[in-house]
């Protein structure tokens, strides 16, 4: 089972503008990965509009972000991989291997 510190995307696919790819693309990354969005394209949404901020514009810095970070735990049993020094979170459940959101950690929602 591969942690959420090992994600690794092979390919060209990894260092394409997270602009340039399609949603299929980035679910299927993931799947390569042995992980899943749980909100069809809203990880890949949500990095389009704010990843420049959190210094993330490919898939390989989102996988950088991942294995620079640390885990705590969030709400309801899923976890918070805390990125880019604080400046976002990566929200996930281990035992479903799926990410469920990506935000700023003032943001209240999981």
């Amino acid at each position: 089972m591969q942690e959420i510190e090992n994600v690794e995307f092979g390919g060209l696919i990894g260092n394409r503008s997270l602009h340039a790819i399609t949603t299929s693309e980035f679910v299927n990354a993931l799947s390569k990965c042995g992980w899943r969005e749980a909100h069809n394209g809203h990880i890949l949404q949500k990095l389009r509009k704010r990843g420049l901020v959190w210094r993330i514009n490919t898939l390989n810095d989102f996988a950088r972000a991942l294995r620079n970070g640390y885990t705590i735990p969030a709400r309801d049993g899923a976890k918070a991989r805390v990125c880019g020094g604080g400046s976002c979170w990566v929200i996930f459940r281990e035992a479903e291997r799926a990410f469920i959101t990506i935000r700023h950690p003032r943001d209240e929602s999981v």
